[in-house]
């Protein structure tokens, strides 16, 4: 957990932005639901959206986002469980989602068939769907804070050297 910047997870390229956007646009529909404490309850979205922070590290979204699960009805002990890098000893209906989320971060956005098919199984498609948008919702934050953080760290190194 302790990666500099340069390893954290960022956006490198524009078509990555554009993939991750086409993800969430592509199920529009689906964001009332998703985001919005319909089909998955706010408490639900938080813990998902924590997963995949703690995964890509995002300090930013790391803080907004503890404040919002403790806010939603998150305990600070399963907070503690989620940004400790776990996503084991939640109930039933909501760990294959937490378990999905942490290994599609782990795989940089990247679905595992068998995951999502185990995904389908337990909630149903527009369920899994949903859980998705989620996803990707908080990858385009993670990894957007992480860009900017990156470049502004570079920034500041580059003036403390001319200034040197």
């Amino acid at each position: 957990m302790g990666n500099t910047i340069e390893q954290k997870r960022r956006y490198t390229s524009p078509n990555q932005v554009a993939q991750d956007a086409w993800q969430i646009a592509r199920r529009f529909w689906l964001i009332p639901d998703a985001l919005l404490g319909g089909t998955v309850s706010h408490a639900f979205r938080e813990r998902i959206m924590m997963v995949i922070t703690t995964v890509n590290q995002c300090a930013a979204c790391s803080y907004v986002h503890s404040r919002a699960a403790l806010l939603s009805g998150v305990t600070e002990e399963e907070l503690e469980i989620l940004l400790s890098g776990s996503a084991e000893g939640f109930d039933e209906y909501e760990s294959q989602a937490l378990l999905f989320a942490q290994h599609w971060a782990e795989n940089d956005g990247r679905t595992d068939v068998e995951m999502r098919r185990k995904l389908v199984e337990h909630y149903g498609e527009r369920t899994a769907d949903c859980i998705e948008v989620v996803a990707h919702a908080i990858r385009v934050g993670n990894l957007t804070g992480n860009f900017i953080e990156y470049w502004r760290l570079r920034l500041l190194a580059g003036e403390a050297t001319a200034q040197a």
